[in-house]
């Protein structure tokens, strides 16, 4: 019984640094939508060669710097409106549903799992269009925090129930 308690709490810790780590990503969208709406494609096309020219001079074939400008010259005024929609509402969901989380609400655990699991199905999608590693891996993070979520809210489903159940052992 002890055991059982354990091991619940340490998964709890998990969950709860998950989801700091997912309303974190959220904010940070939120930001990144922000920039975007306020900055224009040839200003972060700029950004972009100032941060990574110096790096492309020592090494041209540097893959992160490569990405960097290739995603830069990739914004258009339609692809950056497309973006910043994407990243308010994104980031904005996942801040929502962090603090439903956060605060134990109910209904945010089957919630969570089925919109999380429906980004998770999009960056998927992406990844076999783009093939991008660094999408792929934050794609498995992504699966890794579902898990926690939904181990968590299952843990919290047991101990209700075994709690209904002393309670009934009691009347």
């Amino acid at each position: 019984m002890e055991q059982e308690h354990h091991l619940f709490k340490s998964r709890h810790i998990a969950f709860q640094i998950a989801i700091l780590l997912k309303g974190l990503d959220g904010l940070l969208e939120i930001a990144a939508g922000l920039v975007f709406s306020i900055v224009r494609p040839e200003g972060i096309s700029r950004f972009v060669f100032f941060l990574t020219h110096g790096e492309l001079a020592e090494d041209p074939g540097d893959f992160l710097s490569n990405q960097l400008v290739a995603a830069a010259h990739l914004l258009t005024p339609g692809t950056e409106l497309f973006l910043v929609f994407y990243l308010f509402v994104h980031g904005a969901v996942k801040v929502f549903l962090v603090g439903s989380l956060w605060h134990n609400k109910a209904w945010a655990y089957p919630a969570s799992l089925g919109v999380l699991s429906v980004f998770l199905f999009y960056q998927i999608f992406r990844v076999a269009l783009s093939h991008s590693p660094l999408l792929l891996v934050f794609s498995v993070v992504d699966a890794v925090i579902i898990w926690l979520i939904w181990r968590d809210w299952q843990g919290i489903k047991r101990r209700l129930n075994k709690k209904s159940l002393d309670l009934q052992s009691l009347t």
